[in-house]
């Protein structure tokens, strides 16, 4: 079992040293690291018999099956973690509903967030942006969403797609939020959309 803690804790390590840009590389790496750790530690724990010369053929039988049933439990609670946890890392999207005077933004596990037209100041076109980093929200493989903070806004709300690298900011009188969608060209909609939206 000792192993298995080992590949965890590697795991743990592997993850501190993600650069921003390597983020989903290193949490898809530290996905896999950490099943494959807790996977050995279940199917370890069910070797755990001990069997001696003194014991009949009847009691060596009952613990090679307590054994295989072991296994196979250790196996579907794998499966049900995987399940568990693999669908918040690798599903989710974000959504931009617009209204008649508001856009409501919501992402995969964050609260929604409705913002008013009237509050918008200005909407500008980002090709690159330091993000910083997330104080609450969602980060998965496929989407960053809730509280982040950078050098450039401070504290701000990001809506993001993460294989999308352009943005849009829209800059309200106390706040920022950023957006995106899955590719530049639905951005670049997205951007000429919320653009007309504010100059109503």
């Amino acid at each position: 079992m000792a192993k298995g803690w080992t590949i965890i804790t590697a795991s743990l390590l592997f993850l501190n040293f993600a650069k921003e840009d390597m983020t989903q590389v290193f949490l898809t790496i530290f996905m896999i690291l950490m099943f494959v750790g807790i996977g050995y530690i279940l199917l370890m724990t069910n070797n755990c018999y001990v069997e001696t010369e003194e014991m009949s053929e009847t009691e060596k039988e009952k613990i090679a099956k307590e054994r295989r049933n072991g296994r196979r439990y250790s196996l579907i609670i794998l499966i049900i973690l995987a399940v568990l946890t693999g669908i918040p890392m690798f599903a989710g999207s974000v959504n931009i509903e617009f209204e008649e005077d508001k856009i409501r933004l919501s992402g995969f596990l964050v609260p929604g967030y409705t913002l008013e037209q009237e509050e918008i100041l200005s909407v500008d076109y980002e090709k690159e942006l330091d993000l910083g980093r997330r104080t609450n929200g969602n980060g998965s493989v496929r989407i960053q969403a809730g509280q982040f903070r950078n050098k450039r806004f401070g504290n701000y709300r990001l809506y993001s797609y993460n294989a999308c690298r352009e943005y849009v900011v829209i800059d309200t009188e106390d706040k920022t939020i950023v957006v995106n969608d899955k590719t530049p060209e639905r951005t670049k909609e997205l951007y000429e959309k919320l653009k007309i939206f504010s100059e109503r």
